[in-house]
């Protein structure tokens, strides 16, 4: 989970992993917290705006490697080629209709709207970090606490890099996972109590959502619209890796 947690009882509590703690909120990943909970164990002996400018398809990365060769020898270096693909979230429109969903809110404001809630209570937001689309700020350990959504091979998670995390095909098959406290580690997000919105979405935003589910990113470029309104369209999109190459 890229989440951020804070500390408690010599940092053994939720963390974030790579997020300054502020405004009273803290936030965590399950992966480095879980080491650091082993870490404890044997001391002791015994826990944007990026939707704006979507990146247009087919997006192409080039990265170099050097082999390290004896002194005597000049070194080997290989470029690698990585071609995206770029997905809509397949649930926009029921992420929109979802009361618990908030839309662009900082942290901060997330942390003001769930201050001295009761455990559990949560909400999406749209999340401040350019390679994420959501966050959710909720309420654990008597603090308010961030958790990033992450998304690998179409499979949405709070940390794609740890296998034996639970993903779904979806963020609202995610949530639903975690309002289930008895699927929560101590360390995960636990959403038992929606916070709900106190305003409704623009027209605007609405009909997004609503063309959205029914068409592909790449044939947004193939409507008769203009551009800005194109790149509206766009804006709640994931970037997939499709192929690498090594060009020798």
């Amino acid at each position: 989970m890229s989440s951020r947690q804070g500390g408690r009882s010599g940092n053994l509590y939720p963390r974030c992993s790579d997020v300054s703690e502020g405004g009273g909120g803290v936030s965590v990943s399950p992966s480095s917290l879980l080491s650091r909970l082993c870490v404890s164990r044997n001391n002791s002996g015994h826990h944007n705006n990026h939707h704006n400018n979507p990146a247009p398809p087919p997006v192409t990365a080039a990265s170099a490697a050097v082999v390290t060769m004896p002194s005597n020898e000049r070194p080997i270096v290989f470029h690698t080629q990585i071609d995206y693909t770029h997905e809509l979230v397949p649930d926009m429109l029921e992420i929109t209709n979802c009361g618990f969903y908030w839309g662009k809110m900082d942290r901060y404001e997330a942390e003001r709207l769930l201050e001295n809630k009761p455990e559990g209570t949560f909400l999406l937001r749209d999340s401040a970090q350019e390679e994420h689309l959501f966050s959710v700020s909720f309420r654990r350990f008597d603090r308010s606490l961030h958790a990033r959504i992450e998304q690998l091979q179409h499979r949405f998670s709070f940390d794609s890099h740890d296998p034996s995390v639970y993903s779904s095909d979806s963020v609202c098959g995610l949530i639903e996972h975690y309002k289930n406290p008895s699927h929560c580690m101590f360390f995960e997000p636990m959403l038992t109590i929606p916070l709900h919105r106190s305003f409704p979405f623009s027209l605007q935003h609405l009909s997004r959502a609503t063309i959205a589910a029914d068409i592909k990113y790449d044939l947004i470029n193939h409507l008769t619209l203009p551009v800005r309104m194109k790149s509206y369209l766009k804006e709640y999109h994931y970037k997939q890796k499709a192929r690498e190459t090594r060009l020798d």
